[in-house]
This record gives structure tokens, C-alpha cells and sequence, in this order.
């Protein structure tokens, strides 16, 4: 092989008998040897390293970690100096430069170990110095070598071929320095086997490339102290350099440092509670088996994932983190299994030395308690309605059934105190008069009774063919009478024929109130027509009258009140309010619809759908 020289700027000659620190820059510092080359790469990528990571010196160990690889940066730019000197004096030199990055190397791999595995939580502050004084003791062993001979002995130049390599006998404090190295390297190998053991998905692959890159300096110091390799040469420049690229590779393409897995150790992963750990950049480091039962959606690759890109399922929590606040939300989802609700506890994630880190946030599935708050807010709401439908209907037994009874007696009295002495037609009169009050009391009983029911789920629910035409001429036939005592027309508008599934009383129930609200609020002279128009999904029947129409106001509460306060009607007559909302009520029974349209003066039509399907009960 031959040696190349390649001057990359020109020095001048009186420079050549300076030494010192001027020295460095003689023009034959930039006689390139393959060798050197391939350590100079090796510093290149290590500090390459050191530059990047050191963006993420806040995430547990990785200050060390940068401080580490600066130090294999120094050791081997010394190493490509010191192989490319031709005098022992340049050599020594650098070699003596070497050992301010090699022997600190050990020191900063235990700490990067300890901090990322999370092993530290006996590392105190008042600890560490201790860690540096083999390291400290090997600098001045070594650069005091030439007066004692502890470190090294017999120092010497020799030719490898075209390139000069330092030779030598190793001293106590060498074997010193190697074991404390051998040691560092066998501990972090360990702890971090230990971790890839526990670890799994994401974790699990970037303990392994941490453990490769981190196996690979060792196999090469074993391999160079075996005395494999190129004589003379040492090849564990070579070692971090190809240590320096696979970890490089888990930075740049499995976000190692970028997803540090902050205290995942502490996380029970059999806690029942979902877990989410952020780092200190708001990814997500890692979840837990139970959040993703929560959520299964959420796989490995919400790993690193910013708390910003989170599904607008998780909205409120988003938000909440964005804020950076500490803090806890109760929140709904909507999810694929249901409606649920969470209560989400966020809390900081500090290290050792009290520096946040992160933050934890811990999920509780409180579905059943929000939904018994739900039912039981339900429960005093329908209690209430309940109180309100109870005092109302007291009132009507005191006032609106006790007076059609009152007068009852009150006819019956004067038919008894005046048998034989009223004319038969004063008596048919008081007769009416006691047949239409009774009559008005037994369809305000049954109503009464009827809502009752309907309240109470004692009313039961029996569908059957009925034909919607026989039962709207049956009711219009029954109020006949009442109509011409009102001297109001009864008409009909029936469609085709029709007949559809419906629980019969109940529709007769709807038909009879709307008819007598229509006899009630149309003057003498008016016409009421009842009829039903049939398509495709049901039948609509309605009763128009041209009464004294409603109010938009009141139209619009019509239905939506469990009682509407009784309006006198054309002739002074009382209504107990019930009725509207009965209909109502066996309309939603049906799964129908019921409404009114109307114009103040001029009548009213009441509608009300009733489709073909059956509801389910």
C-alpha cells in the first residue's frame, strides 16, 4: 500500500520547529492513511450523534448519552491523530489527548444505563462523583506513565507496514481502566437484556437495537485484546463508530430518544384504569393493556404520537392537555361499544432529581356511575312530573268529577221531591240534563283512569286489525246527539279503505276526545268533519272543526305539558285538561305522531299518524 499524502493547505517552514499547540497544524496532519480515515468517520459520526441527541437532553439519561458519545468523538479524532503521527513525540501526544474522551467512557455508559432503564432510583446526587474516580485516576496514571511505569512501559514506535503504531507493555492502572470498562459494558448489557425481556411493541425493538449497538464496542475490545486484528492497531475506535451507526439508525428511524420510555417500569400493567405517559414534548411514550380495551383503536403506533394529532373522540382531552394544565375532566365518547364516560387525572412525571419529565395521565371508566346519576336525575325528574300529574288529578276528583255528581244529586233531588207534580216534559228535561252530566263524568272517569294507567304501566298494550273507517263512523255516530244538541254538522272524508294493527281502545280513546274537544270549542251553526288519508307508511286521521281556533302560543304547548289548563267552552263548557294529553300519550305508544294546525277565529285540525309498522314491546 502506498502513503498518500494529501495537503489540504500550505504551512510555512519556520512553523516546523514550533511545537505545542501550533504543532497541530503542521501539513502533516493531513497525510491520509486508510485507517485514519476510517477513524475520523468514526468521530464523525459520533459527534454527528452528540449534536443531534443533545436536542433531547431533557428526556431521562440522555444528557449522558450525549456526553458519552463526546467522548468517544475525543477518543478516536486523538486515535486518527495519533496514527497519523511519524515521530514518537507527535504520538504520545495524542495518545495522552486520547484518554480525556476513553477514560471518561465508561463513567457516562453506567449513568446513561442507570437513568434510561430507569435502574436509578438509589442514584443520589452525592453518588456520581464516585463513578468518575477510576476515570480521574486513569488521566493522571497515564499522562505520569513516563516517571513510573504503572500504565505503560516500553513505549515505543513501530512500523506496520506504511503506517507507524505506538507499541507497549501494559502497567496495573491499564488493566485498571479495562476492567472498570468491561465492567460498565457487562452492567448495561445486562440491564438493558432485562428490559428487552420486560419491554414489548415499540420498547421491546428499541431496547434491542440499544443492545446490539451496545454489545458491538465490546465483542471488538475482546477481539482486540485477544489480539485479533491488525497488530498494533486499536479497533475500538471502530467499535463505537459501528455502535455510534446502530443506535443512530434506532434515532433516526425508530425515534429512540424521541419516544424515551419514561418510567413505563412504574405503570402496573394490570391496573384496571387506562394509563397514558407523555414525555416532556407531549408524545406519547407509552399505554398501557387496559386503555386500549378503553379505546381499541389505540395500537403501537400511537407510540410518539403528539397530544395535537388525538382523534376528536378524545377532544376534552386533548384540550385539556394542550393547556398544559394538571388537572381532571370528566368527558363522554362516543365509541363503536356505546356512549361512555371517563374521568381523566393528569398529574407530572418527575426523575429522581425532582426535573419533570413527562406527565401521567390515568382514565376511569365511570359509565356506571354517570349512568345511574343519569337514571336517578330521570328518576327525580319522572317523580316530579309524577307529584305534578298526582296533584293534579286530586284537583280534578275534588272539582271537575265531585261537580257532575253534585248536580246529578241535585236533579235527582228535585225529581224526587216533585214525583207527581212535574210535568212529563219538565221531566224529560231534568232526565237530560242528569243522562248528559253522567255522561260527562264517565268519559272524565275513564280518561282519568285510562292516564292513570298509561303512568302507572298497568295499561297494557293489545294490537289488533282494526278498520280505521268502522271505528271513525262508530265515534262520529256516538257524538251525533251531542252535536245536534249544538246544532253543529257532523261530516265524514274517508279515503280508501283501510286497516292497520293498532290497539283498538286506545285509538278510540284518541278519536272521542278530539271529537268532543271539537264539539266543545265549535258555536252553534259550525261544522266538524272527521276523516283519515292513507299512504304508503300509514294512516293519518284528523277531526276539523271551525271552532274558535287556538293560539299559536298555546298550539305550540299543546302536547308538551302533561296537563293543559282547561279552557271554558262555546256554552261554559269545563274540560279537565286531560284529554290532549292522553292522546298524546297513546300516540307515543303507537311510535306515532300527533299535532295540530290552527288559525285564532276560524277552527282548528287535529292530526294524528299512526304508521303500519308495529312498535315493539
Amino acid at each position: 500500500m502506498v502513503r498518500q499524502e494529501i495537503p489540504l493547505w500550505n504551512c510555512c517552514n519556520r512553523l516546523d520547529q514550533q511545537t505545542g499547540i501550533l504543532y497541530i497544524f503542521k501539513a502533516k496532519f493531513l497525510v491520509l492513511h486508510p485507517a485514519v480515515i476510517f477513524v475520523l468517520l468514526a468521530s464523525f459520526v459520533s459527534l454527528t450523534l452528540t449534536i443531534y441527541t443533545f436536542r433531547f437532553r431533557r428526556n431521562r439519561g440522555i444528557l449522558n448519552f450525549c456526553l458519552l458519545m463526546l467522548c468517544v468523538t475525543v477518543y478516536s479524532f486523538a486515535y486518527a491523530l495519533e496514527l497519523n503521527a511519524t515521530i514518537l513525540s507527535d504520538a504520545l501526544f495524542w495518545n495522552k489527548m486520547e484518554y480525556f474522551g476513553i477514560s471518561f467512557i465508561p463513567a457516562f455508559y453506567l449513568l446513561f444505563v442507570l437513568r434510561y432503564t430507569q435502574t436509578d432510583g438509589w442514584l443520589k446526587n452525592r453518588y456520581i462523583p464516585f463513578f468518575f474516580v477510576i476515570p480521574l485516576i486513569t488521566v493522571v496514571m497515564h499522562w505520569t506513565t513516563s516517571r513510573h511505569g504503572l500504565y505503560y512501559r516500553n513505549i515505543h514506535l513501530e512500523s506496520l507496514g506504511n503506517l507507524s503504531v505506538l507499541a507497549f507493555d501494559r502497567g496495573f492502572f491499564y488493566w485498571l481502566q479495562f476492567l472498570y470498562l468491561n465492567f460498565a459494558i457487562l452492567t448495561g448489557l445486562l440491564l438493558f437484556y432485562t428490559s428487552y425481556r420486560e419491554h414489548k411493541g415499540l420498547q421491546k425493538k428499541q431496547f434491542k437495537i440499544i443492545l446490539v449497538g451496545s454489545a458491538m464496542p465490546w465483542l471488538i475490545m475482546v477481539l482486540y485484546t485477544a489480539g485479533v486484528g491488525p497488530k498494533g492497531v486499536d479497533l475500538n475506535p471502530f467499535g463505537f463508530m459501528f455502535s455510534g451507526l446502530i443506535i443512530g439508525y434506532g434515532i433516526f428511524f425508530r425515534r429512540l430518544f424521541d419516544v424515551t420510555p419514561v418510567a413505563f417500569t412504574t405503570v402496573f400493567r394490570d391496573m384496571r384504569e387506562g394509563v397514558i405517559i407523555l414525555d416532556a414534548n407531549q408524545r406519547v411514550i407509552s399505554f398501557n393493556p387496559a386503555l386500549v380495551q378503553y379505546f381499541p383503536f389505540i395500537n403501537d403506533q400511537w407510540i410518539g404520537v403528539p397530544v395535537s394529532s388525538f382523534p376528536d373522540v378524545l377532544g376534552p382531552l386533548k384540550n385539556l392537555l394542550g393547556k398544559h394544565s394538571l388537572a381532571e375532566v370528566e368527558f363522554p365518547c362516543e365509541l363503536s361499544s356505546g356512549r361512555r364516560f371517563f374521568h381523566a387525572a393528569i398529574s407530572p412525571l418527575y426523575d429522581n432529581r425532582t426535573r419533570q419529565q413527562g406527565r401521567v395521565v390515568i382514565l376511569f371508566d365511570i359509565t356506571a356511575r354517570k349512568e345511574a346519576e343519569e337514571k336517578l336525575a330521570e328518576n327525580e325528574k319522572r317523580l316530579a312530573q309524577l307529584n305534578a300529574t298526582k296533584d293534579r288529578i286530586l284537583s280534578i276528583i275534588a272539582h271537575d268529577l265531585r261537580n257532575p255528581f253534585n248536580q246529578v244529586i241535585g236533579f235527582s233531588e228535585v225529581l224526587l221531591a216533585q214525583t207527581g207534580k212535574c210535568s212529563e216534559e219538565k221531566t224529560r228535561e231534568i232526565l237530560g240534563y242528569i243522562h248528559t252530566t253522567s255522561l260527562k263524568a264517565s268519559q272524565l272517569l275513564e280518561n282519568l283512569l285510562q292516564w292513570v294507567g298509561a303512568q302507572t304501566g298497568m295499561l297494557s298494550f293489545n294490537p289488533e286489525p282494526v278498520d280505521i273507517q268502522v271505528l271513525l263512523q262508530e265515534y262520529l255516530d256516538a257524538h251525533h246527539g251531542m252535536a245536534a244538541g249544538k246544532n253543529i254538522r257532523l261530516y265524514h272524508s274517508y279515503g280508501e279503505h283501510c286497516t292497520i294493527l293498532a290497539d283498538k281502545n286506545m285509538l278510540g280513546v284518541i278519536i272521542r276526545n278530539l271529537l268532543s274537544n271539537a264539539l266543545k270549542f265549535t258555536a252553534s251553526g259550525g261544522e266538524i268533519t272527521a276523516g283519515y288519508t292513507v299512504d304508503n307508511d300509514g294512516v293519518t286521521i284528523y277531526v276539523r272543526d271551525t271552532g274558535t281556533g287556538i293560539s299559536p302560543d298555546k298550539a305550540e304547548r299543546l302536547f308538551t305539558q302533561p296537563f293543559n289548563e282547561s279552557t271554558t267552552g262555546t256554552r261554559g263548557e269545563k274540560g279537565s285538561g286531560l284529554g290532549l294529553a292522553l292522546c298524546k300519550e297513546f300516540v307515543d305508544l303507537h311510535q306515532g305522531r300527533i299535532w295540530v294546525e290552527s288559525l285564532e277565529g276560524k277552527g282548528s285540525t287535529f292530526f294524528f299518524r299512526i304508521p303500519y309498522k308495529l312498535p315493539q314491546h
